[in-house]
């Protein structure tokens, strides 16, 4: 789903919550339950709600973004929020709503590179390719944390020298023993586990390749 409610939408103030790097609004949820007074809107990577449309762009990705709040909410002023990744899908969802002539009153961007400290940083180091053991130790501490499991002490040994197919394998087990701890069986199949590892991957790029063509002018900033 591209995007859903993440509390009793039923408020006339709204907040839309853009994803992270993992591409989950998910984690926002109890964030949300204690905005007792505002709609909250979170929204999922475009890869994991329509999986054979893996979108490297972010201007492209915040078009959706947009053409979808404005079904949910035609006139502004409008309230933004992203963590990691999700600040600059912000970022760049406020800049194309200005453009519109759309007014937006908030942005709350929480801990989001500058392009270019990511590059240096980054991209730099992995030839814009994010490490593949890296991107499933980010998938299991996501998911570690969300249904509140604890991580075993060797996770970042247990996915040394292991090619791209083993690690997506060791993947699924991982988050297959997790949602079992926690009584769940069918929130992570090989399915949606491998359309997860190519939507993060997909993340990585669009966020290392992102050039913003414009400021913004929104009425807060948040940082």
């Amino acid at each position: 789903e591209l995007c859903f409610s993440l509390n009793s939408p039923c408020k006339e103030k709204n907040l839309f919550f853009f994803p992270a790097l993992v591409g989950l609004s998910v984690f926002y949820q109890q964030l949300c339950h204690s905005l007792s007074d505002i709609s909250c809107y979170g929204f999922n990577a475009i890869g994991l709600a329509h999986p054979n449309t893996m979108i490297k762009k972010v201007e492209e990705m915040a078009e959706i973004y947009v053409a979808k709040i404005d079904q949910l909410q035609p006139q502004g002023p409008y309230h933004l929020l992203g963590h990691s990744f999700g600040g600059i899908l912000a970022y760049e969802v406020a800049r194309q709503l200005e453009q519109k002539g759309k007014v937006v009153d908030l942005i709350v961007i929480i801990d989001t590179y500058p392009r270019g400290l990511l590059i240096e940083n980054q991209a730099a180091e992995m030839g814009k390719q994010i490490a593949a053991k890296d991107l499933v130790i980010m998938i299991v501490e996501f998911v570690a944390s969300l249904l509140g499991q604890p991580l075993p002490p060797s996770l970042i040994d247990k996915f040394q020298e292991l090619d791209q197919e083993e690690l997506i394998d060791r993947l699924f087990s991982e988050l297959d023993r997790l949602q079992k701890a926690v009584g769940i069986t069918n929130l992570f199949t090989p399915y949606i586990v491998r359309v997860l590892w190519e939507a993060i991957e997909n993340n990585f790029l669009a966020n290392v390749n992102y050039q913003c063509l414009s400021t913004i002018s929104p009425k807060k900033t948040l940082l």
